[in-house]
């Protein structure tokens, strides 16, 4: 520091100047600036120089010398402001320069000391000794140390305990809290916008410290702001959809209190991850603890192991008596996941909680339900009627259709479609119901929307065609008739399908496809145009109509967890029919 002499090396610190005037034991008197007292300061130094030559730092308070003050008393307003607009914490003013009231130094402009007060710039008035100050500081420094290790240790205890019993997140953090003496927040699936979470807390946080803890996960981010440390700890679990948890602190300013808050946050992060991934795991072992024995009874065509009829029996699923199994679900979940920011914690925990919804809605109306996810955004249910045989797929439908109805707010608004296979007996009735309600759901969305509930009578004859839409040789249709728009850019491919399933549902009628649509007339008119164009086939010929409506039946059946182009390139691996 030029111009100026740190004392002892003491620049790691932070303290008040309300602390030091408090420990100077009547030594330190205020001059003016009484406001700034409780602004911390880091170093003391010794300006033995011009002021001109000094570079003051922030949280600086400077000591000058007798000699130095009566050369430049009258510049001390200018170097009140230098002081101020740096950020330094003070003037340290010495014994022997005073008046005869003993009040005020001779020679110092009372002007200076009004700016300082306006200014809230503290200047102190030294009555003894400066190197004894210097010895009473560096006592208040070992014992701010002392205090501070005995804080860290009674927190990094309290955290080991805490893992040794296995607490909760919420635990732990109250743990830190009263450790610490400060408040912790726990933003749990927090997205890539998360500016949004700090808008809603008491103080905005700081964003670059934000965006550093985004970029580090699983590393403590420490600032001090305001007479406050805050400290930031981003926790990244999960794998599907990549769970984020912010833990954010915000705790009084002390000595050594940044160094104490992050170590105690390094030692919390990994105790925390621990916690977080086995919440995780204990929410995706509920939810798939009965899809293995769903598998063996309904997916599989090996035999049944006695085992499986064991622990279905267990759950109290005996499949000697009727059942009837709903296949539900929401189409395109990936894209939903992706546009509502959902993370994987999110998505377990809502499928978890829909899931024992319907079983104990089912069971208040006197039916037993067994719920599961074969995979995100899909589910089964096996539904059988309590102490009664007599009953069938129409009463089925009216019970699902309610529960789903009552229990839809969860997915907020997002419509759930379902199939319902007819009630079957035994292993291959079990088998039957569940393959008619697969059929039932894929062929309901694909012929009448999302979020239709229809059972395999409601469908006729496409019924038995749902294995050729599932076919090889629907592919080649679907290349030979819609392969073209394919090629296209993916906004403007999505915009003319949608518009060429609009036509067709409507059967041409352009008035009635706009309304489905939700757009002008004309402009379905011109999109109608432009499918035509990339087809090479006009829309108004009522066969080359049914023709494109089953080449996108068949696409949509075929691609409902398929990106367009992996559905395609297997049809180019053999010769599709002709174009028409």
């Amino acid at each position: 520091m030029i111009g100026s002499k740190p004392i002892g090396g003491m620049t790691d610190m932070t303290f008040s100047l309300r602390d030091l005037v408090r420990q100077s034991e009547g030594r330190l008197h205020v001059l003016a600036g009484e406001a700034g007292l409780d602004r911390p300061f880091s170093s003391m130094a010794v300006c033995d120089r011009p002021p001109k030559a000094c570079d003051f730092s922030p949280g600086g308070l400077y000591y000058f010398p007798a000699t130095l003050l009566q050369e430049v008393a009258l510049e001390l307003d200018v170097l009140v402001r230098r002081l101020s607009a740096r950020g330094s914490a003070g003037m340290l003013l010495p014994e022997f320069v005073s008046d005869a009231s003993g009040e005020i130094p001779s020679g110092l402009p009372r002007s200076a000391l009004l700016l300082a007060d306006r200014l809230k710039l503290p200047v102190l008035y030294l009555r003894g000794d400066f190197l004894s100050l210097m010895e009473r500081w560096v006592a208040l420094r070992q014992d701010a140390r002392l205090f501070a290790a005995r804080r860290l240790e009674r927190a990094l205890d309290a955290l080991i305990q805490a893992w040794r019993d296995e607490q909760a997140v919420e635990g732990i953090v109250g743990i830190l809290e009263e450790a610490l003496d400060g408040r912790i927040v726990v933003h749990p699936d927090v997205t890539p916008g998360h500016r949004a979470v700090e808008e809603n807390t008491e103080q905005r946080a700081d964003i670059p410290a934000l965006d550093e803890a985004f970029h580090r996960p699983g590393v403590p981010v420490v600032r001090s702001a305001n007479g406050r440390v805050q400290a930031y700890l981003l926790l990244q679990t999960g794998r599907r959809y990549g769970a984020k948890t912010l833990i954010r602190g915000e705790f009084p300013e002390r000595p050594h209190q940044r160094e104490v808050v992050e170590r105690a946050f390094s030692m919390a992060a990994p105790i925390l991850q621990l916690q977080l991934e086995k919440r995780l795991l204990d929410w995706e072992l509920r939810l798939r603890s009965r899809l293995d024995v769903v598998r063996e009874i309904l997916m599989s065509e090996e035999p049944i192991r006695p085992e499986a009829v064991a622990r279905a029996r267990s759950f109290g699923w005996d499949i000697f008596v009727p059942h009837a199994v709903v296949y539900a679900g929401i189409a395109r979940f990936g894209r939903l996941v992706r546009e509502r920011r959902w993370t994987e914690a999110d998505v377990l925990r809502r499928e978890s909680e829909w899931i024992d919804r319907i079983e104990a809605a089912a069971a208040e109306r006197g039916w037993w339900a067994l719920g599961v996810s074969p995979e995100s955004g899909h589910f089964l249910f096996v539904f059988r009627r309590r102490g009664s045989t007599n009953w069938g797929i129409e009463e089925v439908r009216h019970h699902v259709a309610d529960l789903f109805a009552r229990q839809g707010p969860l997915w907020e608004g997002v419509p759930i479609g379902g199939g319902i296979g007819r009630p079957g007996t035994g292993v291959d009735g079990h088998r039957r119901s569940y393959r008619e309600s697969v059929q039932s759901f894929h062929l309901g969305v694909a012929l009448y929307g999302e979020g239709t509930l229809k059972t395999v009578t409601d469908l006729g004859a496409e019924a038995y065609l749902y294995p050729w839409y599932r076919s090889r040789e629907a592919l080649g249709l679907i290349e030979a008739v819609l392969g073209p728009l394919f090629r296209l850019p993916e906004n403007r491919r999505q915009v003319l399908l949608e518009t060429a399933e609009a036509v067709v549902e409507a059967h041409g009628d352009l008035r009635r496809a706009a309304e489905r649509l939700h757009v002008h007339r004309n402009t379905v008119r011109y999109r109608k145009r432009q499918v035509e164009e990339v087809l090479g086939m006009p829309l108004d010929d009522p066969e080359r109509l049914r023709l494109v409506g089953l080449a996108l039946r068949a696409y949509r059946l075929q691609g409902l967890s398929r990106t367009e182009e992996a559905l395609i390139r297997p049809a180019l691996n053999h010769d599709p029919p002709p174009n028409p």
